[in-house]
């Protein structure tokens, strides 16, 4: 698996007169190498029939083979194990805080001019928030007053709509009920004894006093004190908390209100169900980080993730970073098609060396000091076969396949390029081995081993320009297929964006709570932040 150099290349070609073409298979310091050769270095040295050289050079194979097989195997299973832990606790946790909903049979309340062409939103809040802004959803009857009986009915409705999420409108009723109890209804602004008379000793709630509400209800939907600087920037505040006389608060006020409201008023009404949503946004969303906006007067927020994902310039929605990551793959599958490659000369080798049991299997020359095999037995090449071969192939094929979802996995540039370092070194492992284990006679006999002639499978030697075509050609579509699926499939990097936009930053034509708070859409951070 080592780099030869330009005077040693793994496969020479050349063509005799009349004859197939002839490749030559270098051989390398590897664990495979040695494992192949030591027993033959044995036979030929030990006399005829002595089992217990031969015993020895086959406890010698299996302990390189399967010290090899354990390192290998092990650590790709434990970058396995972590890319499905990572998946688990990122995008399994992000799917069951947002879910698809179909506007034509969940009608919530849209505020923004744009709207997705297929109908299909993205919901990363309560569905109590949403739910409650269809029309008509609260009072079935028509009759201006919102009832438990309505909720209990309603909440199942919107169950049976979204069978995976939970309604909680009865909840909601109830807790709404006891704000008003305590007076503390934001909205209101009569007397206690008032509020009592218009909601029957506090049993019911009148729909003028659920509609005066509902403005600081749906800020619930942003979850995060700290965006409601953001809400003053996209105009979202101004029209929900005016003064009782119509006028309108400064800018601080209203965000200082929005943030009171997001840390007394949302937790009261909504229980550890809120808490949940906010714990899990914070997990989700990243670190955060803000920025003074001299043109709008005030701080702007960003979380981590969304910004990575979507907003950022050169993050993982951009064409900067569709390029890298090509790039990484591209070296990552020519790495592996160079093991590949490799294999498949060792089953051409298989293929043709002569088998029997009997005769010279390595033959030494003294002319130029070196040896030659000629031949192997036939419990040799089964050996080969099952306990270096296909053990072999094995591993590359999984190591391929959880290389790539490890890089395409990456949350940035830097654990993108650590990422492909330590893939590589797993690559190395054989070599590793065979350099720190196996003794310098051993290795010296190795480099004096002529290459195996092989027949090549075809008639005709084919230019090497066109090969090399072949193989970059077949990688490049490799690496663009695999990329293009990573990026447009449900769990792919340009859905998870949509999703970490609506839940960090409740932004998107396709967001439920940006539709429900409407305002200004674009609202991106300035140029070289």
């Amino acid at each position: 698996m080592s780099d030869e150099g330009p005077d040693s290349p793994d496969t020479r070609m050349f063509q005799e007169p009349g004859a197939n073409t002839i490749l030559l298979m270098q051989w390398q310091d590897s664990v495979y190498d040695q494992a192949f050769l030591r027993p033959l270095q044995e036979r030929r040295c030990a006399k005829q029939g002595t089992w217990r050289y031969q015993l020895g050079a086959l406890t010698n194979v299996l302990l390189l083979l399967g010290l090899n097989i354990v390192l290998q195997g092990v650590v790709t299973y434990k970058v396995s194990q972590l890319d499905s832990r990572q998946r688990h606790k990122f995008y399994d946790h992000l799917t069951e805080v947002c879910q698809r909903v179909d506007s034509s049979v969940f009608k919530f309340r849209r505020r923004l001019a744009e709207q997705p062409a297929d109908g299909i939103y993205m919901d990363c809040g309560m569905m109590a928030i949403s739910g409650l802004t269809i029309p008509g959803f609260a009072d079935i009857n028509q009759d201006g007053i919102w009832t438990m009986d309505e909720a209990l009915q309603s909440g199942k409705e919107l169950v049976a709509l979204m069978p995976e999420r939970e309604a909680l409108i009865d909840w909601t009723f109830d807790r709404l009920l006891k704000i008003a109890r305590k007076d503390r209804l934001r909205s209101w602004h009569g007397s206690h004894e008032e509020l009592r008379a218009a909601t029957r000793n506090f049993t019911v709630i009148p729909m003028n006093i659920l509609h005066g509400e509902l403005p600081f209800i749906e800020l619930c939907a942003t979850q995060d004190s700290h965006t409601c600087t953001n809400l003053e920037g996209r105009e979202i505040l101004a029209s929900r908390i005016p003064l009782p006389n119509g006028t309108a608060y400064a800018a601080n006020e209203r965000i200082e209100i929005c943030r009171d409201v997001l840390h007394e008023y949302c937790p009261v009404l909504f229980g550890e169900r809120f808490y949940l949503y906010r714990d899990r946004s914070q997990d989700l969303c990243g670190e955060q980080s803000s920025v003074w906006r001299r043109d709008l007067n005030l701080r702007q927020v960003w979380y981590h993730r969304s910004y990575q994902y979507d907003l950022s310039a050169d993050g993982f929605s951009s064409w900067q970073y569709f390029v890298f990551l090509f790039v990484i793959l591209f070296i990552w599958m020519s790495a592996i098609l160079k093991e590949f490659r490799r294999m498949g000369e060792w089953w051409r080798m298989m293929w043709q060396i002569p088998v029997r049991d009997k005769g010279p299997h390595l033959q030494y020359s003294g002319e130029d000091d070196s040896y030659e095999v000629v031949a192997i037995p036939h419990r040799h090449w089964h050996l080969t076969v099952w306990l270096n071969l296909v053990p072999r192939m094995l591993i590359m094929v999984a190591l391929m396949t959880v290389g790539n979802l490890y890089l395409v996995r990456a949350e940035s540039y830097t654990d993108l390029i650590m990422n492909s370092v330590s893939l590589a070194f797993l690559i190395e492992i054989d070599e590793m081995v065979f350099a720190s284990l196996v003794r310098h006679e051993d290795q010296d006999i190795l480099a004096k081993i002529k290459p195996f002639q092989a027949r090549s499978l075809s008639t005709r030697i084919h230019g090497r320009n066109d090969a090399t075509l072949g193989f970059a050609t077949m990688i490049i579509f490799c690496a663009l297929i695999f990329e293009a699926y990573c990026y447009v499939s449900p769990g792919g990097k340009v859905n998870m964006g949509i999703m970490l936009k609506c839940l960090c930053e409740n932004l998107g034509t396709g967001c439920v709570s940006a539709q429900i708070l409407g305002g200004v859409e674009q609202f991106q951070p300035p140029s070289g932040y």
